[in-house]
């Protein structure tokens, strides 16, 4: 169940829930839309919903970290590196200042 249809079926105002939870109504508005909360408020949305709304509630169907519709057959066609050899995916080590190397800021 997502959070936004948990408050209707409730008739629970986002400012109420907000304080129930320690956060703003603005926080509350962006979860009901498409912002995943932080650890901290997920769990604080499960306790308040005794487990109706979930960490998983707030995943699509076709959710990737990285936000790549990535299909579920990782080598099909969704995924933009099915064609990359591993190697070329990801470089095994930089030296300091080449090009690509990690921020250590």
């Amino acid at each position: 169940m997502t959070l936004r249809d948990y408050l209707a079926l409730h008739h629970i105002k986002q400012s109420s829930f907000a304080a129930t939870i320690g956060t703003s109504q603005a926080a509350v508005s962006r979860y009901c839309r498409t912002r995943v909360p932080t650890v901290e408020h997920l769990l604080a949305i499960t306790r308040a919903t005794q487990g109706a709304v979930t960490a998983n509630d707030f995943m699509s169907d076709d959710f990737t970290p990285y936000g790549v519709g990535v299909s579920s057959d990782a080598g099909g066609p969704g995924n933009p590196l099915a064609d990359v050899p591993p190697s070329a995916a990801r470089p095994t080590s930089f030296r300091k200042g080449e090009e690509g190397a990690p921020c250590t800021r």
